[in-house]
């Protein structure tokens, strides 16, 4: 293969630096062109690590003078929708980290754009890059649940157990748009939907635990209005009934996930916590009907290939280059970018829900998602 892409990543802070510009710079079809970043010196010193040759503080200076394929955005929320628009329309492919938009009207325009330009896109919902989560995709595929009854599924995180901890984009609505609603239950709509169908209607409720946090700079107290935790109830089409739960209060925690599936022939549990377990494999339980205790599902090497290793960031890299093989097969294929897994149609699809669920936490209604 001697095509290479050029890419540019915009944004310059933790998870740019720990997930898309290492797995960008080991893909043998990529060059990374140019990174972005606010903040020039902290940007500089992050381009140089990963050999980076333009720095830009502007990303709209940076569409406008670089020669790009494509672009990846992990940016606050509220930057996504404008960056993807102008990057689909200079003709750029656009990986976009979640949630995909500030509001489901935001990421309808943005899929739009990328259609009408005949763009490829991939929203960020890497959990669906672990093994254990594409063997239980595999297994409700092959019938293994039957009819599904019920969901249970709960993303449990402790960054902000703190009170301490100073105040950050996240905990700004005109940055966010949610806080944890959009954080991390995106996540867990994201693998519910991609397992066992699409969300009708949810009720749901809000809860902002610390409602000030010091500013970062001058220790004065700051108003969070994002929710630290989230809760709501579902009904799927397909009539099961679902529940989550997602917060970023919960001590002993450092990244857990847990999805129950109960049908009428059998039942599955996926576990995962890459943020305390040493790599992304994660754990699948299954039981059959008649069977009263679950067993662990051994994750076959074809799927656990390039994740089992105790060195998390490798780990990390295999679940990078598994969301992105696909797209960047798109691209040299012109193929169907719905090829792509977790696409921008599954981030409005995901956005949908979340807006439902803010829509009733304000209503105190049962609200269609629409």
């Amino acid at each position: 293969m001697t095509e290479r892409f050029r890419f540019a990543v915009i944004g310059t802070r933790f998870w740019s630096e720990a997930f898309h510009l290492p797995g960008l710079a080991a893909r043998a079809d990529v060059e990374l062109a140019a990174l972005c970043g606010r903040d020039p010196t902290h940007a500089q010193a992050v381009a140089d690590r990963f050999s980076i040759p333009r720095v830009y503080a502007d990303w709209r200076e940076m569409l406008a003078r670089e020669k790009l394929d494509g672009v990846a955005i992990a940016t606050p929320n509220r930057l996504h929708h404008p960056i993807a628009l102008a990057a689909f329309d200079a003709g750029l492919h656009v990986i976009c980290e979640k949630p995909l938009a500030m509001n489901a009207a935001e990421a309808r325009e943005m899929l739009d754009r990328a259609t009408a330009r005949q763009r490829k896109h991939l929203v960020m919902f890497d959990y669906r890059a672990m093994p254990a989560a594409r063997r239980a995709k595999e297994l409700i595929d092959a019938g293994w649940l039957g009819r599904v009854y019920h969901v249970i599924a709960m993303y449990q995180h402790s960054s902000y157990v703190d009170p301490a901890r100073p105040f950050a984009w996240r905990m700004s609505q005109a940055d966010s748009g949610t806080g944890t609603l959009g954080d991390l239950a995106s996540h867990i709509i994201d693998l519910t939907r991609w397992w066992v169908g699409e969300v009708a209607r949810v009720s749901g409720h809000l809860t902002t635990f610390t409602k000030q946090r010091p500013h970062p700079v001058t220790g004065e107290m700051v108003e969070v209005d994002t929710d630290d935790a989230a809760a709501f109830l579902a009904e799927m089409q397909n009539g099961a009934l679902a529940i989550f739960h997602a917060t970023k209060m919960a001590i002993g925690r450092g990244n857990a996930i847990r999805v129950e599936l109960y049908g009428s022939e059998g039942a599955l549990v996926f576990d995962a916590d890459p943020g305390n377990r040493e790599n992304w494999i994660g754990s699948l339980y299954a039981a059959r009907r008649g069977e009263k205790a679950f067993k662990e599902w051994k994750i076959e090497p074809r799927l656990s290939a390039g994740f089992e290793t105790t060195d998390h960031a490798r780990s990390l890299a295999s679940a990078f280059r598994e969301m992105t093989d696909p797209f960047f097969a798109a691209i040299r294929a012109n193929a169907d970018a719905l090829a792509v897994p977790s696409n921008f149609a599954d981030g409005l699809a995901a956005q949908q829900v979340v807006d439902a669920v803010a829509r009733s936490a304000a209503s105190h209604r049962w609200e269609e998602v629409v």
